[in-house]
């Protein structure tokens, strides 16, 4: 008789940071004021897939060390660059409507103090 192996537990985050969708379809992340460098960064949001885009510069790299300027709720990130970077947030609902930043939501993002 085959036992079954326990599956490991995928690692938490440092910083889980919730995204939210406001009635007015702003889309709101929740960033804490001050991220440390090194630290890990998951993205989450109780309504849909997140993605977050960083048109100016991004706190994440690629293992080459090319910014990645799209990051998305199914990853877990490395904060891998000091200064102040931009966030701009979507949410992708299941149905497949995508609300977030653009003409008359440009509140939908925040920035990323890391030090």
């Amino acid at each position: 008789m085959a036992t079954l192996a326990k599956a490991a537990k995928p690692p938490k985050a440092d910083y889980e940071i919730l995204v939210t969708l406001k009635r007015d379809h702003e889309v709101v992340p929740h960033i804490p004021a001050i991220l440390k460098l090194g630290k890990t960064v998951h993205y989450r949001s109780r309504t849909g897939e997140v993605e977050i885009k960083f048109p100016k510069g991004s706190p994440y790299e690629y293992p080459d060390g090319r910014q990645k300027k799209t990051v998305t709720s199914n990853e877990l990130l490395k904060l891998k660059r000091k200064g102040i970077f931009m966030g701009r947030c979507y949410i992708k609902m299941p149905d497949g409507e995508e609300y977030g930043w653009g003409p008359g939501y440009l509140a939908s993002g925040g920035n990323h103090d890391v030090q």
